[in-house]
Order: C-alpha cells, then sequence, then structure tokens
C-alpha cells in the first residue's frame, strides 16, 4: 500500500507540473473538426505523469525486493515495450505520425514483452477442458544451453491481444476521465484476481496496484473538464499494461474481455463499420458510442459514470463467476450492446 499511495502523490505532482509546463511552452491539444469534443485548447501530455510515476515507484521496488530471474524479465520487457509506446506517443501528441508507423511501434512493443516470455499457453474452454495454444514450437536459437522458440499460435494469439488491447484503450480515450476511469476499474479486478488463492500472482498485484496509483493521481486533472489529456502517450501506456496484466495473471483473457467488453466491443464495432463505408478503420470521427450518446444529448459526465458503471458490474462478475459463467456473460453483454446500438443508430437517424 505504501507503494501505491507514493505513486498515486507522484502521478498527482507530475501531472501538475505537466499542466504547467504545457500551458508556458503551448503544448496545448487545438480541437479539430473532426471530433469537436473539447472546446478549447488543452495539454495532452499527462501520459507522461503516469508512465514516470509508475517506473519510478517499480524501480524502487525492484531495488528494496529481490525479484525472480523469471518474473525480472517481465519487468525489463514491460519497461522496454512501454517505453516505445511512450516516446512513439509523445511524438504523436505533439506532431502527429503517420497510423502505419503507430502501428508498427505497437507490434514492436508487443513483441518485446513476448520476448520477455509472456504469453498464453492455454485458455479455459467455457465447455471444460482447456484450448491449448502450444502445439507448434520453432526453436530459434540457443544460449548457454536455454533453447529459445517461437511458440506459434500462443505468440500470435499474444500478439492480437496487445496491439488490440492498446487499440481500444486508444479509442476510450475520448471524453474526459472515461479512459481513465475504466483503466483504474479494471486495474482494481486484475488486484484482486491477482491475489485471490486461485490465482496467486502477487508481482502481478503489485503492478496492477502501482498502475492503478498512476491512474488515481491524474485524474483529477482529468475529471470533466478536463485540464488534462493524457493523449496517446497515457492511453496506449495503459492499453500496453492492461493486456500484459491479463497474460501474466494467470492468462486471465477471459477476465480482461469481460471487463472492458463495453469499449472492445464498440472498437470492434466502429471498425467494422468504417470499412463497410469503405473508410480505414483507423481514420478519426464521430462514430463511438460515447459520440453517439452525447448526440442523443446525454452529457459527457452522464456518459462517463455510465461506463464506470457498466466496467464495475462486469468486472465484479469476472472476479466471482467460473469460466462458464463468465463465458454467459460475455454473451449476454455482446447482445446487450448489439441491441442498445441499433437502437442509439436508429434514435439518431429519427431526430
Amino acid at each position: 500500500m505504501l507503494y501505491f499511495l507514493f505513486t498515486i502523490i507522484l502521478s498527482f505532482l507530475f501531472s501538475f507540473a505537466i499542466l504547467k509546463l504545457s500551458h508556458c511552452k503551448k503544448w496545448l491539444d487545438v480541437p479539430d473538426e473532426e471530433r469537436r469534443i473539447h472546446k478549447k485548447p488543452t495539454p495532452n501530455l499527462g501520459g507522461i505523469a503516469m508512465f514516470f510515476a509508475f517506473w519510478l515507484v517499480m524501480a524502487l521496488f525492484m531495488f528494496f525486493n529481490q525479484v525472480q530471474d523469471a518474473y525480472f524479465k517481465y519487468i525489463v520487457g514491460l519497461f522496454i515495450g512501454s517505453l516505445i509506446l511512450f516516446v512513439t506517443g509523445i511524438i504523436d501528441d505533439r506532431k502527429k505520425i503517420n497510423p502505419g508507423l503507430k502501428l508498427v511501434a505497437q507490434v514492436l512493443a508487443a513483441l518485446t514483452i513476448i520476448a520477455a516470455g509472456v504469453g498464453i499457453s492455454f485458455i479455459n474452454n467455457p465447455f471444460g477442458g482447456f484450448i491449448f495454444l502450444n502445439q507448434i514450437q520453432i526453436p530459434v536459437l540457443t544460449i548457454h544451453n536455454t533453447i529459445y522458440q517461437i511458440t506459434l499460435w500462443a505468440d500470435i494469439f499474444a500478439l492480437i491481444w496487445i496491439v488490440g488491447m492498446i487499440n481500444v484503450v486508444n479509442f476510450l480515450d475520448g471524453l474526459d476521465g472515461l479512459a481513465g476511469g475504466v483503466s483504474g476499474i479494471a486495474f482494481i479486478a486484475i488486484y484482486l484476481l491477482s491475489m485471490s488463492p486461485a490465482v496467486n500472482q502477487p508481482l502481478s498485484a503489485i503492478i496492477a496496484l502501482v498502475a492503478l496509483g498512476a491512474v488515481i493521481g491524474f485524474l483529477p486533472f482529468n475529471l470533466n473538464p478536463a485540464r488534462l489529456f493524457m493523449g496517446d502517450t497515457g492511453s496506449m501506456f495503459l492499453g500496453f499494461m492492461l493486456a500484459t496484466l491479463a497474460i501474466i495473471s494467470g492468462g486471465k483473457v477471459a477476465t480482461a474481455l469481460l471487463v472492458l467488453g463495453l469499449p472492445i466491443f464498440d472498437g470492434i464495432w466502429v471498425a467494422i463499420s468504417r470499412i463497410v463505408h469503405s473508410k480505414k478503420p483507423w481514420s478519426a470521427g464521430r462514430d463511438h458510442l460515447h459520440h453517439k450518446l452525447m448526440d442523443l444529448g446525454l452529457s459527457r459526465r452522464a456518459i462517463t459514470i455510465i461506463y464506470w458503471i457498466i466496467t464495475a458490474l462486469f468486472g465484479g462478475i469476472s472476479l466471482v463467476a467460473g469460466a462458464k459463467e463468465k463465458f454467459v456473460a460475455l454473451i449476454i453483454l455482446v447482445l446487450i450492446l448489439v441491441v442498445g446500438m441499433i437502437v442509439v443508430n436508429r434514435k439518431i437517424r429519427t431526430s
């Protein structure tokens, strides 16, 4: 808890410093014609505060605690991968870069953590047993009698999962406090899951708690009306952390799918819709669910609270449900969201 509290304090102080420096240097995100969410130029480098708060506290944790070699390798991979996204995010927040280059950076970050040994060898079958992903293993090289290999399906699954989650949180960062609040709730779920006797992953719990502290320290500046945005620097960092923690904490991908079911569904729906209308999936636009709810007259605060409640509800379900119950809950969530999206679109067209 000391690490958690220290991270909150650091994140708050760093956020305050970034806010003042951004105004001094005129590092502001100017409203554009494609989204038109915020009305006035606002600093968008809040992700820097979360990144530095998280890694400074993790460095302290590593210094004062003996970490097993396997876990040390995970943390090093996590740092290098997040550093790649950190640099990419800053460049994009300040200068805007080609979406293709940003995707390359996301893939490199995912490959870094996969190379560090983070992967999913099996997933629970909701109908009983397991679905194994480690049948095909391709040796790459041998160092000091240690064979390094590619576990084909497991590594492909992890790559798609990590890149997908990075973009899900990136898409979610469209309203004040939305991405930060949802990510914070997800970190709480991962922390509680990691501390449960069935999983028993204390390192995952520490990482999730420190990440939660970084979010909490930043949120006072990001709640409506936001004085500081996290930018791509922050959203990609949070997405990367959530994706990786879901794998490290006992391969609980189903839990993350349930907790973040709403933004994941929204991202998939928007991507398919854009492709159907001959648009690039990564193009900017006001077609996410939170945009549509705003068009129906809901306030930004109300939309954010709705997202938080849904995330917390299904986060709670994910903690107490078994594999089959999680699968059923996920199906119910998808059905509710499909019906909800159809109803919302119809109301917008008729209004």
